[in-house]
């Protein structure tokens, strides 16, 4: 990414909101992608794919935070983790397709 990007006056108060200990690059990287992202105009789908998987990723940190120092309370977190992905049904395995027979 370059040096600047047209929405960092945007971003700027933002930026300056979050707390010290925050990564101010990241932070600024992860604004200017999204920005990108939507200033290309994907169709709606691909849209609420990517806010999606964001909001995700965020739930995620956000579970996990604080308890990476507890390896109990992680082992407890990881295996409910696991058990939400023993749960949900998996796809069948499709077999290879057949070939098609040539004239």
């Amino acid at each position: 990414m370059s040096d600047t990007h047209p929405a960092d006056e945007l971003f700027a108060s933002l930026l300056d909101s979050i707390p010290a200990s925050a990564s101010k690059r990241h932070a600024r990287e992860l604004l200017r992608t999204a920005v990108d992202l939507v200033t290309q105009q994907p169709d709606t789908l691909d849209m609420k794919i990517a806010s999606a998987a964001l909001r995700e990723m965020s739930d995620a940190f956000a579970m996990f935070s604080g308890v990476s120092d507890d390896p109990k309370e992680r082992a407890r977190l990881s295996a409910a983790v696991e058990g939400v992905k023993a749960a949900i049904p998996q796809a069948a395995p499709q077999a290879p397709a057949e070939p098609r027979p040539t004239d």
